[in-house]
């Protein structure tokens, strides 16, 4: 009878510790990204909107046909990198779609992608990135790099 007791005071006790731990686990947070062309501000005032909310806007060019951004967008899925992007705020600007606007990419000298730009409230570039920048496309390089680069007011590899 013991026996009984104590064993089936175990097994709740194990039941009661793995759903307490299932249940408090805590989930990185989402990338948060923003298409500029479906927004209505100009891009300095969208760029101090995301700071008055005490994130970082990240201007991040890319193409839907670019494998290293297929790639980067894919990673948003890694906990790390959720975790390393939480406190920013990409806009994303689709280059193809911005040579028939407003040609943004040009005005920052883009030729590259992607290109993620860290600008100050008046959108002038203080620190610019490529994917080029970790080794490969994996959580943990992309992670480190964008940390740095989100964290610092001037990147610095």
């Amino acid at each position: 009878m013991k026996k009984t007791i104590v064993l089936l005071t175990l097994i709740l006790s194990a039941i009661t510790l793995f759903s307490f731990t299932k249940h408090n686990t805590v989930k990185a947070p989402k990338v948060t990204t923003i298409n500029y062309y479906e927004q209505d501000l100009p891009l300095k005032e969208l760029i101090s909107s995301i700071e008055k909310q005490d994130k970082v806007a990240i201007i991040y060019f890319y193409a839907d046909w670019c494998g290293p951004c297929k790639r980067f967008k894919k990673s948003f899925k890694s906990d790390l990198v959720k975790e390393a992007l939480a406190n920013a705020v990409f806009i994303k600007i689709d280059v193809d779609e911005d040579v028939e606007k407003q040609a943004v990419h040009e005005n920052y000298g883009i030729n590259v992608i992607p290109t993620f730009i860290k600008t100050n409230p008046e959108a002038e570039v203080i620190a610019q990135i490529t994917s080029d920048e970790w080794a490969e496309d994996i959580p943990k390089n992309i992670s480190k790099v964008m940390t740095s680069f989100i964290n610092t007011d001037r990147y610095h590899k």
